[in-house]
């Protein structure tokens, strides 16, 4: 009886052993997922951190975009006021009152990034010109503008008024 009671306690030390090793690998192997299920967060981290960062940049970008042009439609009003300065001066040239005035609108439209079109001598372009009529005779090469009706403008590298030119035939 002894000795089944001595087999007996080998084979539960035996079983206990299995056990362990079983558990040492069945730890090992939860010790591995727990590695890749944290990998795999950090990269997902990782991913929404750089996302958020582009994010931001581009956000930034837009904002910088709408700022500069928020004030299109202001512009394109006091051009039409501009206008009207030309035609006073074209009218009375010799009045000074006038040449300064519309020479402080012109500083006020360069400081906010509106600029005039080139247009005379310059040859025509419809992404910066409308052509209101061609005239024959005029001794230039085909397509130069040879007169300009209404100025263009700009608003930093967007036209928000084409000038209106007259074009050789």
């Amino acid at each position: 009886m002894e000795e089944e009671k001595e087999k007996e306690e080998e084979k539960e030390e035996e079983v206990e052993e299995v056990l362990k090793e079983e558990e040492k690998i069945s730890d090992a192997g939860e010790a591995e997922k727990c590695t890749k299920e944290r990998d795999e967060y950090l990269l997902g981290w990782k991913r929404a951190k750089a996302s958020l960062a582009n994010f931001k940049k581009e956000e930034v970008a837009r904002a910088e975009i709408f700022s500069k042009f928020a004030n299109e439609a202001f512009l394109r009003d006091l051009l039409a006021i501009m206008d009207s300065f030309d035609l006073a001066i074209f009218a009375e040239p010799d009045n000074k009152g006038l040449t300064l005035i519309r020479s402080q609108f012109e500083g006020f439209f360069t400081r906010n990034g509106v600029v005039v079109i080139k247009a005379l001598g310059e040859k025509f372009d419809p992404a910066w010109h409308e052509a209101v009529s061609e005239i024959e005779g005029t001794g230039k090469e085909s397509g130069i503008i040879v007169e300009v009706i209404e100025r263009g403008w700009m608003l930093y590298e967007k036209v928000i008024r084409p000038a209106r030119v007259k074009v050789s035939k």
